[in-house]
């Protein structure tokens, strides 16, 4: 009871205190977070705020240049919604696709940044946010092993240089391809340098 009783106070605290976010390179202004939130987000946050360890927990602020401002839009979209955008599901990408009568996959943006999304939520170990992350990434390789589409070789070589070997997202993605691989002509799926990518990270 003494966690939830101490919860229940610093929500009703008429002096919550709020931290001040920045990061990458486009933030014009930071955003404004309550610790609270950020502190129950993670353990990464819980420890970078205790306010007599380290400086962000002092002066009530997190400078995150190398982090990139469209992923964190959708990390505090999730935040506050527990849900991620529509735009990020692959059934409404799809059917928008179909509507407009395009035959280029419109996929490749959000793939790429549900990838980049999966690897912000191991790097903060805010696992949540992976899960949901990962169901998206899971829809799309469905719908691109149904429809026959290629993988772009940037969201590929994203995964095996951005995530930690043998995580589940480049498990994930290394048994796609080795499938995709095995029932299609290589060059109809990936580059001959992303194929000598995947095999190194198989580690053959």
């Amino acid at each position: 009871m003494e966690e939830t009783d101490e919860l229940i106070t610093k929500l009703q605290s008429s002096s919550q205190r709020f931290i001040e976010i920045s990061f990458g390179t486009k933030t014009t202004y930071p955003v404004r977070v309550a610790q609270q939130t950020l502190e129950n987000l993670s353990p990464y946050f819980k420890t970078a705020l205790r306010i007599n360890t380290f400086i962000e927990g002092a002066n009530g602020t997190i400078s995150l240049p190398e982090d990139e401002y469209d992923v964190w839009k959708v990390l505090l979209y999730w935040i506050f919604n527990h849900d991620l955008p529509d735009w990020m599901y692959a059934r409404n990408l799809f059917n928008a696709q179909h509507k407009l009568g395009g035959q280029d996959p419109l996929y490749a943006h959000e793939l790429h940044l549900a990838v980049r999304c999966w690897i912000a939520g191991d790097k903060y170990e805010i696992s949540r946010f992976q899960d949901a992350v990962m169901l998206c990434v899971l829809r799309y390789l469905d719908k691109l092993q149904w429809r026959k589409w290629r993988l772009e070789t940037d969201v590929l070589l994203l995964v095996l240089e951005n995530s930690v070997h043998g995580s589940l997202l480049q498990e994930l993605f290394l048994d796609w391809v080795a499938v995709r691989m095995y029932h299609d002509e290589t060059d109809s799926l990936l580059s001959r340098d992303v194929g000598k990518e995947t095999d190194a990270a198989r580690g053959r």
